[in-house]
């Protein structure tokens, strides 16, 4: 279609967007994760990513990761979804284009550094380290399916290239003459022309253009990958001076989007049969790299008891002891998976801990007692007795909570992988379980004394 013709279907169809403005924020949201999801599977798999649609929805949306394919396709499909969610806030704060902003962009879509091929200037294929968030050191060209090599800006004019790219466009955004369909392709286009970067610029060219393209109130493009060809193809009449087709090109795209933006923003239906898919796949991208939850198995679980937990019980009974001669009697409750009988000793509170931790295959649940004293000799005619419980909670996964009731004092949280508690803390918790009691006792007589 003839550009000057593009342009008009693009005002046409904004207008109309504008005219059922303003928009629902719940329908705005839908609109835009549709295009976020779009956009991060077919940015993506045009690079090479190996996911599927599908794979990649659940991935972002859910953080499941498909089975038998490269943590590094995940790891792109994350970084890049990450790039896209910032551009909300970008757009809100009307933040400028900069290079500083751009290598920004790069290490926020590519996370860390890694090996890839390349090729040098003789030709030959080598393999190198990409650096993240900085400008090449060394050629990045490509090789075209004709045997050919493309050449891109070499390092050392990157640098003066990328700040002739800065300064052309704050001069052409000012221009109301100049449509922001041109402004974006034209930008697209140059960046791709200097390829700053060793990797990831096809998918940072396109973040910029739609950012400038959302920046001016339109939807973003989706290049989609089943039609990449034609997208190569618009890329290399550029290449060979005619701009204005790669223009033409995007406007098509643009105007697909105004037209799936202008369908959502009238409430019709816009998801697609592999929507779920790709939901999906972007759940597991966004969950990707988070740690893992390691289940603690029966042997874990009885070193730390042995390790940690039964001494720190034991030391804290020994403590509550010496409370026992102010009482005519005593009940030790042994927490493990519910209460039972209570016991009369330390000794028999172990013999029984120690026997239900042996004989009981589950790792999760309370370890612990209630303490119970009654029958205070020290006062006539009056019926006073006092509980206090410590509690260590095994959380199934990542750690253990030591804490007391009735009341939660020094609760502290110990990590399965370092199954160790500071000299401190352990003085603590003991001494607070004692001073409960010891506070009880001395509120009781201060009001027997009243």
């Amino acid at each position: 279609m003839e550009l000057k013709i593009l342009v008009q279907e693009i005002n046409s169809l904004k207008n109309e967007i504008d005219k059922l403005r303003p928009i629902s924020p719940e329908i705005e949201r839908r609109i835009m994760q549709k295009f976020r999801l779009d956009w991060n599977y077919h940015s993506n798999n045009i690079e090479g990513n190996k996911l599927t649609y599908g794979e990649t929805k659940t991935f972002l949306l859910h953080g499941i990761t498909a089975n038998g394919k490269p943590l590094k396709d995940h790891l792109d499909i994350k970084g890049h979804n990450e790039a896209l969610l910032l551009l909300e806030d970008i757009i809100k704060e009307d933040r400028n284009i900069t290079e500083n902003f751009i290598r920004e962009l790069h290490v926020l879509i590519l996370k860390e550094g890694y090996y890839n091929k390349s090729i040098t200037t003789s030709g030959q294929i080598v393999e190198r380290k990409i650096e993240v968030g900085k400008y090449k050191t060394q050629p990045n060209h490509v090789l075209t399916q004709t045997g050919e090599i493309h050449y891109f800006a070499n390092p050392e004019e990157t640098s003066a290239k990328m700040f002739d790219l800065i300064e052309w466009y704050k001069k052409i955004n000012k221009d109301i003459k100049f449509h922001p369909l041109n402004t974006a392709s034209l930008f697209h286009y140059k960046f791709i022309s200097i390829h700053p970067f060793d990797d990831g610029n096809g998918r940072l060219a396109r973040i910029l253009m739609n950012l400038i393209l959302m920046q001016n109130g339109y939807p973003p493009v989706i290049i989609k990958t089943e039609k990449k060809e034609d997208y190569y193809r618009a890329l290399q009449a550029a290449d060979g001076g005619d701009e204005n087709l790669f223009t033409e090109y995007i406007g098509e795209q643009l105007i697909n989007s105004l037209e799936l933006y202008l369908k959502g923003a009238k409430g019709e239906n816009i998801d697609e049969i592999t929507d779920v898919d790709k939901q999906i796949d972007l759940l597991k991208a966004q969950l990707n790299g988070q740690k893992e939850k390691k289940i603690i198995d029966k042997t874990q679980f009885v070193k730390i008891y042995q390790d940690l937990a039964k001494p720190l019980l034991l030391k804290a009974l020994r403590k509550l002891e010496k409370f026992d001669e102010l009482f005519f009697s005593k009940e030790i409750l042994c927490w493990r998976f519910g209460g039972g009988n209570p016991v009369k000793s330390v000794d028999e509170f172990f013999k029984k801990l120690d026997t239900n931790i042996q004989d009981n295959n589950s790792t999760i649940g309370e370890i612990g007692f209630d303490y119970k004293l009654m029958e205070f000799k020290k006062t006539e005619n009056v019926n006073f007795e006092t509980t206090i419980s410590l509690k260590i909670c095994f959380n199934r996964y990542d750690y253990l909570s030591i804490y007391s009731m009735p009341e939660t004092f020094s609760k502290i949280n110990i990590s399965f992988e370092n199954p160790t508690i500071k000299q401190e803390d352990e003085l603590l918790i003991i001494n607070n379980v004692a001073k409960y009691i010891l506070d009880k006792i001395t509120l009781k007589m201060n009001e027997i004394n009243r």
